[in-house]
């Protein structure tokens, strides 16, 4: 399945983005904090709704996984995608 694309403003630049949702509020951070990925690292506007997803942020609390646990959330998600594509 090919995602689709459209055409953002982005520092008032054309930017064509892949229409996912992730991408899209990575755009979003981008563009309020004048393309500075260092501004939405910092970014203090914590009242912002997509606040918690910014883009261009390495989570202090990310959880390490052990190679048996990649591996078997790896068989999930091909599990998930069977599933939603027998649909």
């Amino acid at each position: 399945m090919k995602a689709t694309t459209y055409t953002v403003k982005i520092c008032n630049k054309d930017v064509t983005i892949k229409k996912i949702r992730s991408t899209a509020i990575k755009a979003h951070c981008t563009d309020c904090s004048a393309g500075q990925i260092t501004e939405v690292k910092e970014c203090p506007n914590d009242k912002c709704p997509l606040y918690p997803f910014r883009g261009f942020v390495k989570w202090e609390n990310t959880k390490t996984m052990s190679d048996e646990q990649k591996k078997a959330a790896g068989e999930r998600m091909k599990a998930f995608h069977r599933a939603k594509h027998e649909k």
